[in-house]
């Protein structure tokens, strides 16, 4: 009886309030497909997140672990978001940094106050994302 009520109160009204009770089921079907795109979003975020885990754990070398990254020849390495891009653009940085300062070793006593700035960096960045 109460959605009879409704359905016949919305067909009788004038073409104003049929006009904004449209748009209002239109806008409401809009937001539920942004609802729902933005959870298929996050969902393959995870799972890409999870395979650049995995990527991650198993090779030792950073170095070829950048390249299949930055150099996209593997299609595993094809995407360029959220933690794989976060791990190339660190990496890129750091590449810059040891090439800018040639002879850089953290082993060194006298770059050890560098190596403190840069762990304090690394933390920084880590927290932030």
């Amino acid at each position: 009886m109460g959605y009879q009520f409704l359905f016949e109160s919305v067909l009788s009204s004038g073409p104003i309030t049929l006009t904004i009770f449209v748009s209002l089921i239109l806008l409401s079907v809009y937001t539920w497909g942004i609802l729902i795109s933005r959870i298929l979003q996050f969902k393959q975020e995870e799972q890409e997140s999870r395979r650049f885990f995995l990527h991650f754990d198993k090779e030792s070398d950073l170095n070829e672990l950048y390249k299949g990254f930055s150099e996209g020849e593997d299609p595993k390495f094809l995407v360029q978001r959220g933690l794989t891009a976060i791990f190339c653009e660190t990496y890129r940085e750091v590449l810059r940094t040891t090439h800018k300062i040639s002879g850089l070793n953290f082993l060194d006593s006298d770059s050890q106050a560098i190596r403190t700035g840069v762990e304090d960096v690394a933390e920084r960045a880590g927290r932030r994302a």
